[in-house]
């Protein structure tokens, strides 16, 4: 173990000298000390998972530090939910998946700042590995929740078994994939290059507004992000479910930026706009989960085609009940949204 510590001064050194040494070293980064990694060892616990925490931002700040605020608080996230990842606890997948798309979202929010070539390349980066744990994701839901939601329809000897096991295997494929993504130099060298990047000059540098004040900036910020949400939701009812996904997407960026700047702005009035965000996005995600576990029921069927009639169909009847009962809620759940008044512009 290498323990790279700053004592005083600036930061980007550290980073620099870390990406020499992981360029000539296998090196993984780790924020856990030698000290906390053999307490742990010693005492059995198990290892934190970490859930995203939204930055405390003043009024004063300029968006230049906000930017690099919010990253660092997703970027801590990402890295300290690494070990849990790593021991393939389920949570800590999820929670990694988070930071790396709330990562992914703030370089989005700020891209009319940034210079785009590079964000372009990090945000490729974060995409491909959040890819891995998506995938990973999918099928711990898949195995952990759909199935055992569906199972009571259906007994035991008819099949569910069967299903059940070959769901497990897919699943171990997956987080395969992941640890041996992990095992790789690329999640390293991806944080390390992301991070001395931001902490330097990552603007552009003609755009003075990074100088201003956070709280000046943010309305056109989230405007931007509002209006993908309202182009993406129009007609609604009449969507297919790749476009509601894209919606669903992209009111999730919308809900992270508004988390991203919340501590600008009066408490009160976050609440009531998210509580809007969270009901549309929760009719939007059980469409969704229904559309993937269809999927992922329909890819065990083509590789195991033995596999019970009845079990499967039982997945798909439940999956589309959902759906359906999720797209009756979707019209009201989008009016009540789209009529909300954005608290940045209240």
């Amino acid at each position: 173990m290498l323990t790279l510590e700053l004592k005083n001064g600036p930061v980007l050194p550290l980073y620099h000298l870390a990406i020499r040494l992981q360029a000539d070293l296998p090196l993984h980064i780790s924020v856990q000390t030698k000290a906390g990694r053999g307490y742990r060892l010693l005492t059995r616990h198990s290892i934190r998972v970490t859930p995203a925490r939204a930055p405390v931002l003043s009024a004063k700040i300029t968006a230049a530090d906000g930017f690099r605020r919010i990253m660092r608080e997703d970027m801590d996230s990402l890295v300290n939910n690494l070990p849990a990842v790593k021991a393939d606890d389920m949570e800590g997948i999820h929670q990694m998946r988070v930071a790396i798309r709330r990562l992914r979202t703030t370089l989005q929010l700020f891209s009319v700042c940034l210079d785009d070539t590079k964000a372009t390349q990090f945000e490729d980066g974060l995409q491909r590995i959040g890819r891995i744990l998506g995938a990973a994701r999918d099928w711990d839901v898949f195995s952990t929740e759909t199935l055992r939601t569906a199972s009571p329809a259906l007994p035991m000897q008819d099949g569910w078994q069967a299903l059940n096991t070959a769901a497990t295997g897919l699943r171990t494929q997956a987080h395969n994939a992941l640890q041996q993504e992990l095992a790789g130099p690329d999640i390293t060298a991806c944080v390390l290059a992301l991070t001395a990047w931001m902490e330097d000059a990552p603007f552009r540098g003609s755009h003075k507004k990074m100088d201003h004040k956070l709280i000046a900036l943010a309305p056109d910020l989230l405007d931007r992000v509002t209006r993908k949400v309202v182009r993406r939701g129009r007609h609604i009812s009449h969507l297919s479910t790749t476009d509601l996904h894209s919606l669903r997407k992209t009111l999730k960026k919308l809900r992270y930026s508004v988390d991203s700047m919340a501590s600008l702005y009066p408490t009160r009035k976050v609440k009531s706009y998210l509580k809007h965000c969270r009901r549309l996005q929760s009719c939007l995600g059980d469409i969704n989960d229904a559309a993937v576990a269809l999927t992922l029921t329909d890819r065990l069927r083509c590789i195991q085609p033995d596999l019970s009639t009845k079990a499967c169909n039982t997945v798909i009847r439940w999956s589309k009940k959902r759906r359906q009962q999720a797209t009756r809620r979707l019209p009201q759940a989008w009016s009540a949204f789209h009529k909300a008044t954005p608290f940045w512009r209240s």
